[in-house]
């Protein structure tokens, strides 16, 4: 039996998003027959939850052979390529309107009106950052859902209410979320990494950052249970302390140039965490900026 919330799952999953069979409510209800479930309609369906979440479209169609009542889920994180703002009722859709720069357009992302009366924005996962998963972000009715987590999707229909979309997805690739709202989204005590400036006031503080730069990709990448730890703390090491460029901007150099190439590659907290304790001694044999006189070796 096909139904409608199996043919969207199949359309979502045709585009490389991982979907996921969710309960669905009937007589009022919960489908998994718990009276005191609170989460009706919006739990995984499948033994392991989210970690079945899939793209393949003969699993998903078969779960929905198997559930045709299902409600849908989309597993947000780099796996399916996005994250997603989630305004909570009309009051986190106002909240979310006002925090939109005034006169800056809008990127037209995704859009999804929700059960409750919210809102679901859909980015494109920012390559090299992380969104990790929040409620009442920053205080306010505003939840964010990025790696490791998932959104109901339409045409699913729990206690809350029916999803719909209000700008569908497949009429091209997510826009990418705006560098201010990436840095919103983030927890406040992790910087956002940037890009080193095209031009730099100093000639030689270009310098030094072009050789850092160079040295993080002559390090050799950290492997999970390669000695990854120790590889990942010298790369760090160098650039933060052996060129004297201190936490921040040593974090957006390995943020941008050595940890993409990790198997797998660090999470910015664990980054961040990294960078911080390289810019005090902590007993480290080396002065500060011995790297900015003597040749790199690695």
């Amino acid at each position: 039996m096909r139904s409608e919330t199996g043919e969207a799952a199949l359309n979502l999953a045709a585009l490389g998003w991982q979907v996921l069979p969710l309960h669905h409510c009937v007589g009022g209800l919960c489908s998994c027959g718990r009276k005191s479930c609170r989460s009706q309609g919006k739990h995984p369906r499948t033994q392991h939850g989210l970690l079945d979440a899939s793209a393949d479209l003969w699993v998903v169609g078969h779960w929905w052979r198997r559930w045709p009542h299902a409600n849908l889920a989309v597993a947000t994180g780099p796996a399916s390529g996005l994250w997603v703002l989630g305004p909570d009722g009309e009051a986190g859709v106002r909240a979310a309107l006002a925090l939109w720069p005034r006169g800056e357009e809008s990127p037209h992302p995704v859009v999804a009106n929700t059960g409750g009366g919210g809102r679901h924005y859909y980015f494109a996962w920012p390559g090299g950052l992380e969104v990790a998963n929040r409620r009442n972000h920053r205080g306010l009715p505003i939840d964010v859902r990025g790696r490791g987590g998932y959104v109901v999707a339409p045409p699913s229909v729990n206690a809350s209410g029916s999803y719909s979309w209000l700008l569908p997805p497949g009429r091209g690739p997510l826009p990418a979320a705006p560098a201010w709202l990436l840095e919103w989204v983030r927890p406040p005590d992790i910087p956002l990494p940037r890009a080193p400036a095209p031009s730099c006031p100093s000639p030689s503080r270009d310098r030094v950052v072009r050789r850092a730069i160079s040295w993080l990709r002559a390090c050799p990448p950290a492997v999970s249970g390669q000695g990854g730890h120790g590889r990942t703390l010298w790369a760090v090491r160098g650039v933060v302390w052996g060129f004297g460029l201190g936490a921040e901007e040593g974090f957006s150099l390995v943020s941008l140039y050595y940890n993409p190439r990790c198997l797998p590659p660090w999470s910015e907290r664990e980054l961040w965490h990294k960078c911080r304790d390289a810019d005090r001694d902590n007993g480290f044999r080396k002065p500060r900026g011995w790297l900015l006189t003597e040749a790199i070796r690695i």
